[in-house]
């Protein structure tokens, strides 16, 4: 279990040079785009443009926050909301992207095709619920303050803070300050290993 804060993540350039990505975990440690196994970073959107090309690579993207992303995926029209689920696709595919009410925040998990499976899933929560461990890597990205719960240590997050679970890490508790949370849920895991299931509130 590893916390990743938001005054952490690393700044980079997107790679057609237009825009700037926050990199919030990458494998291996310190890959270069061309090379790594699987990445999740965030983007700010600021206007109208196209997404850099990723050939080999499936993608999933949700929004943080801002009103969502108009995308256009290889000739098809995409509405990603801010409420909404993420969106699956091929970074082999031609992306444009219109952000709508105002600039946009995205999370984008990006993973090698065939090797790795890749979701996203965005868990709303009143009260206290319990999250497991998948065989993959988890990570748990707050879009409001949280805290985490394992046993009697109570971790708090900020928003756009992540916290990193490995196989082998303990069930956590999530819980937000005043009742009401929201996280982004990311999954990575091998390509042979199943998914496990997101929880419901207890």
């Amino acid at each position: 279990m590893k916390l990743l804060s938001a005054a952490g993540h690393r700044c980079m350039p997107w790679k057609n040079g237009k825009g700037e990505t926050v990199e919030i975990a990458i494998s291996p440690e310190g890959a270069a785009l061309s090379e790594f196994d699987w990445r999740l970073s965030m983007a700010s959107v600021t206007e109208p443009g196209p997404f850099s090309p990723f050939p080999g690579i499936a993608r999933v993207l949700a929004i943080v926050s801002g009103g969502g992303l108009q995308l256009t995926l290889s000739g098809r029209d995409v509405r990603v909301e801010r409420h909404g689920q993420a969106i699956a696709f091929s970074g082999t595919e031609t992306v444009t992207s219109v952000p709508f009410d105002g600039p946009v925040r995205d999370l984008n998990l990006m993973v090698r095709e065939g090797r790795y499976l890749a979701g996203i899933e965005r868990l709303p929560g009143e009260g206290s619920q319990t999250l497991a461990v998948a065989e993959g890597v988890t990570f748990i990205v707050a879009l409001s303050s949280c805290r985490v719960i394992h046993e009697n240590t109570v971790l708090p997050l900020e928003p756009l803070d992540a916290l990193r679970l490995d196989p082998g890490d303990p069930q956590v508790r999530l819980e937000g300050d005043g009742g009401h949370y929201e996280v982004l849920v990311a999954r990575v895991s091998e390509a042979s290993l199943p998914m496990t299931d997101l929880p419901e509130a207890n």
